[in-house]
């Protein structure tokens, strides 16, 4: 017997991220962003989505991803680790974790190590 859940993954690849079909909402529509500032912001999503195309999608570096894999999402009992909450989970480069990751801690000493 199968207990799979099929749930079908989304895209999550730049597009939905910084460019036309953003999934969380469109950072051009930021309170407080004035022209200047989303111009200035335009052309680094321009030159990030030169370089994530030009990085590839290669199997080594692009497949299946949770998308929100942060503390909360993590379950510690003694040494072992569950992860938990898949709902944003979709098929993007395997850095996105890793970003998702550190979003939360950005501001930590321990990011400058990193």
């Amino acid at each position: 017997m199968d207990n799979a859940i099929n749930v079908p993954a989304q895209g999550l690849g730049f597009d939905a991220m910084l460019g036309r079909r953003p999934l969380w909402g469109d950072w051009r529509a930021g309170l407080g962003l004035r022209d200047d500032g989303r111009r200035l912001l335009q052309r680094v999503a321009d030159e990030l989505e030169r370089r994530v195309e030009a990085y590839g999608r290669g199997e080594q570096r692009f497949g299946l991803v949770h998308a929100d894999l942060r503390l909360a999402n993590l379950l510690v009992e003694g040494d072992r680790l569950g992860v938990i909450d898949f709902d944003d989970c979709g098929f993007s480069w395997f850095f996105y974790d890793f970003a998702a990751a550190v979003s939360f801690i950005e501001h930590e000493p321990v990011m400058d190590l990193l």
